[in-house]
């Protein structure tokens, strides 16, 4: 995720839609290790993430943040 935020080569476009390809790639294999209690937590935490973005898009805020790099 990170290596696509920092590809120059890409629009932001672009990175957003590679990002959501990963995203939804890996969801199968996330699902696979987790139990039937830690599923349903899971989706909470999914629900409440898109309830934010939801809030920051209607007050006109970007999702989408330069990934920082430890010092």
């Amino acid at each position: 995720m990170r290596a696509v935020g920092e590809d120059s080569s890409l629009t932001q476009d672009q990175k957003r839609e590679k990002m959501k390809q990963i995203h939804e790639a890996a969801r199968p294999q996330v699902q696979a290790v987790l139990t039937p209690e830690q599923q349903q937590i899971f989706g909470q935490m999914k629900e409440e993430a898109k309830e934010r973005r939801d809030e920051k898009k209607d007050k006109g805020q970007s999702d989408y943040r330069t990934p920082q790099r430890p010092e």
